[in-house]
């Protein structure tokens, strides 16, 4: 697979469609955090132009390190799928295979568990931008907020499937409790940018 930052979109979704198992769910996952970024990038630099507010300026650079970061991650959770598949090659009946699975799944849980979490960031800053934000691009706002909840949700189902699958139940116990706090977070953070851009929406 080649690196997604350097894809089409058209290349991209081929590859996304084909029977290949990566870029799957959790690749998808941090590409539509990219976007949501995207989004909020552009509303401010239309804010920024017409000068309606100082601070959009200074989101700029937070909104921009985070689509770079989802983007890193989308290519982190396809190698870290084919990490898993790779020890799932190994000779079978082992405690080499049984220890490198563990690893490969452990790894596989906390690159879509960092993505969850930089989800936070992007809707606590969408929190703000909702109400910096121009008027005329307040449904942009709202979309980038459903992007980034719908993200946030498919990081955390990738968490799920891959503690499912793991042995190590202290390691499990352990992400799950991460992944719980991470969970409370999020949709409460969604519903504050949606409510946010609902109310202007109105005004």
């Amino acid at each position: 697979m080649s690196e997604i930052r350097s894809c089409t979109v058209e290349s991209f979704l081929a590859e996304v469609a084909s029977a290949s198992p990566t870029p799957g769910g959790g690749s998808v996952a941090a590409f539509c955090a990219a976007a949501a970024a995207g989004l909020a990038l552009m509303v401010c630099a239309i804010g920024s132009n017409k000068g309606e507010n100082s601070s959009l300026r200074g989101l700029i650079v937070r909104f921009e390190r985070l689509k770079e970061t989802f983007l890193d991650f989308a290519d982190q959770d396809a190698e870290a799928y084919n990490a898993v598949m790779e020890a799932y090659r190994l000779p079978r009946n082992t405690n080499t295979r049984f220890e490198a699975i563990d690893v490969a799944l452990r790894h596989a849980a906390e690159v879509p568990l960092a993505v969850a979490k930089h989800c936070l960031e992007l809707m606590e800053l969408l929190v703000q931008l909702a109400s910096l934000g121009s008027r005329s691009c307040i449904s942009d706002i709202g979309v980038a907020a459903l992007l980034g909840k719908a993200a946030f949700d498919g990081a955390l189902l990738n968490v799920e499937i891959n503690l499912a699958a793991m042995k190590d139940n202290k390691v499990v116990a352990q992400i799950t409790a991460r992944k719980h706090d991470t969970l409370t977070r999020g949709a409460d953070l969604a519903e504050q940018a949606l409510s946010c851009v609902r109310e202007r929406m109105k005004s």
